[in-house]
């Protein structure tokens, strides 16, 4: 997983679920309790429901679990060089802008060049990010003279005399990984919720105002979506907001 795990610990407590609904655990009365949880037989996990009144003042919001098509990019860094296979650049004196083709020396470990889709093409970015920022697009040259060196870099030529790119120069490269573009099962990160093992959970709702908890295996996290490995199938209702109070409620924290 390439991203800092967001260690949630229920902090967030069955207290304050109890407070927001103007109630304390020694009240007694005609109002029902605002959460109750009821052990699923055969299994260590449970069944949350809430009342309305407890999951509107929570703010508890769902969203379907989905299957699409996503393509797994990786940026790099890059060097504007003269021909393939050629390890620098950074003696050329050249301030050529406009030559009619260019090549992009991507170092790679030999771990990450397994996992480079070679055939889709690289989008070659300067260092220098803006909102008006265009890629320029890069074949993978894989000529003689650029095999040669494919054991540690590959080569990817930019054609064309508007190009930009001078000899010498650092460059953001962007590269498709293998395995885009297949169908993957996706679901917002917020919805992950991590255990103190640093195990990986979401909570479905299967009926209104019910909720399980139930386990699943997160590949990898690209932005706001988190995409499985393992989990429910597309079209599962899950919780996207509220994730760590149903936690918090489900083991009886701060009682």
């Amino acid at each position: 997983m390439q991203r800092n795990k967001p260690w949630i610990v229920a902090g967030l407590i069955v207290a304050g679920l109890l407070s927001a609904c103007g109630q304390t655990p020694a009240t007694t009365g005609s109002k029902p309790e605002p959460a109750e949880v009821k052990p699923i037989a055969g299994t260590d996990l449970s069944e949350v429901t809430l009342v309305a009144e407890a999951a509107q003042r929570l703010n508890i919001q769902t969203a379907a679990v989905r299957d699409e098509q996503v393509t797994r990019k990786r940026t790099v860094g890059g060097e504007v060089v003269t021909s393939p296979g050629a390890t620098t650049a950074s003696g050329t004196t050249s301030r050529v802008a406009s030559a009619s083709k260019v090549w992009v020396r991507v170092p790679l470990s030999a771990g990450d060049l397994d996992k480079i889709d070679r055939s889709q093409p690289a989008t070659i970015l300067p260092l220098a990010k803006t909102a008006d920022t265009k890629g320029v697009g890069a074949k993978l040259d894989t000529s003689p003279a650029a095999a040669n060196g494919a054991a540690e870099a590959l080569f990817y030529a930019v054609e064309g005399t508007d190009h930009g790119l001078i000899p010498g120069n650092r460059v953001r490269v962007e590269l498709v990984l293998a395995g885009s573009g297949m169908q993957r099962t996706v679901i917002p990160y917020s919805a992950v919720i991590y255990d103190l093992h640093g195990e990986t959970w979401v909570y479905t709702n299967p009926a209104p105002l019910t909720f399980v908890r139930e386990r699943v295996e997160v590949d990898y996290i690209d932005g706001d979506n988190a995409i499985l490995a393992k989990g429910p199938s597309a079209g599962t209702a899950i919780v996207s907001v509220g994730v760590a109070e149903l936690y918090g409620t489900e083991f009886g924290v701060g009682h």
